[in-house]
């Protein structure tokens, strides 16, 4: 089964601060990255690839300290 998520990312995303790893690539999510992901200090791994952003990619990714993964192509 394939699922595809469409529309913008919840603000609920930023209620995940135990979180390590987050992968929501190859979705339609839209507009700008939410703010709300740069609170998630405990992520080591962001997978974002393959969705329909805008915008500048935020000087805010530089909170994310544990951060060793990004992929935010396309």
């Amino acid at each position: 089964m394939i699922l595809i998520n469409k529309g913008v990312i919840p603000s609920q995303i930023g209620l995940l601060t135990n979180i390590y790893q987050l992968f929501i690539n190859t979705n339609c999510f839209f507009g700008s990255i939410p703010s709300l992901i740069f609170g998630l200090t405990q992520l080591t791994s962001l997978n974002i690839n393959n969705n329909l952003f805008s915008g500048t990619i935020a000087t805010e990714f530089g909170l994310l300290s544990k951060l060793q993964l990004l992929y935010i192509n396309n």
